[in-house]
């Protein structure tokens, strides 16, 4: 891992409570070459418990709960990658258990220790040669972590470790990095913020060519009222999406890199407004 930029903001984060994380380079939820948290000997005492109390199976992951929102398991999810996303993201019963008798949560399941697992877009954070960032529009100078590759980029959509970037850059001489958006607003009789929020969309896998189309469209209702999302999404087998605001509380979620059917669960982030 190389900091090409500034790793402030995500350790201020982390130290108000705040477990951050970034996904993978090849469909993984959870990489584990990148998170930061405020240290707390619960934290330890809780992964030694849920490690000492679950399995891990192909089929039902870590405790059996699970590989969402992988419709499969993962690269690294028999390992620290699958445990550590089970562990801080996942509500099911062996990880309430854990916590419970590491002191982290009382017998109603209130928190003692106030922790909100997050995670941050992994092509600023943790970039890794997957060629997925921004479709060709993505600017290298956004890095602010640097994951792979380590040697040098066999094409120009890819972004290199320091020493590989054309004309030698260095810390000094690349641009700024861009300020966080100013968290959107909207009026209702008053102001209210919207919340950033993993908004399932679920799959289509409607395949069978005698039924209506069209197959690769899918129209959702949520609960709350979106303002922003994202407007490309992948799946965890890289299939394309297009997703669009069409209601109050309904998006659209569009297949374009095929006119088909998709079976993977599709989760997109919006700032949604109660």
């Amino acid at each position: 891992m190389e900091f090409q930029g500034d790793m402030t903001p995500v350790l201020k984060c982390a130290a108000r409570g705040y477990f951050i994380s970034a996904s993978g380079g090849v469909g993984e939820p959870f990489n584990v070459g990148f998170f930061a948290l405020r240290p707390d000997k619960r934290l330890l005492r809780a992964a030694e418990i849920f490690g000492a109390s679950v399995n891990f199976t192909v089929e039902t992951g870590w405790g059996n709960c699970g590989f969402r929102p992988s419709g499969s398991k993962f690269v690294g999810a028999e390992c620290g990658q699958g445990f550590f996303h089970t562990l801080f993201y996942k509500t099911c019963k062996p990880v309430k258990q854990a916590l419970l008798e590491a002191g982290l949560r009382d017998v109603k399941g209130n928190p003692r220790l106030p922790l909100q697992s997050v995670m941050v877009d992994r092509c600023i954070w943790n970039y890794q040669n997957d060629g997925d960032c921004g479709n060709g529009l993505f600017s290298c100078n956004a890095i602010q972590v640097h994951h792979k590759p380590t040697s040098k980029p066999d094409n120009d959509r890819l972004c290199g470790k320091l020493k590989f970037h054309k004309g030698g850059w260095t810390g000094a001489k690349r641009d700024p990095f861009p300020a966080p958006p100013i968290p959107i607003q909207v009026k209702k009789g008053g102001t209210e913020t919207c919340v950033a929020t993993c908004v399932e969309l679920g799959n289509n896998c409607i395949c069978n060519q005698k039924m209506p189309p069209p197959h690769h469209i899918k129209n959702v209702t949520i609960k709350g009222h979106p303002i922003h999302c994202q407007e490309t999404i992948r799946s965890p087998s890289k299939d394309v999406f297009a997703v669009s605001i069409i209601g109050k509380s309904k998006l659209q979620v569009k297949r374009v890199d095929a006119e088909s059917c998709w079976c993977d669960n599709v989760v997109v982030e919006c700032c949604v407004a109660s």
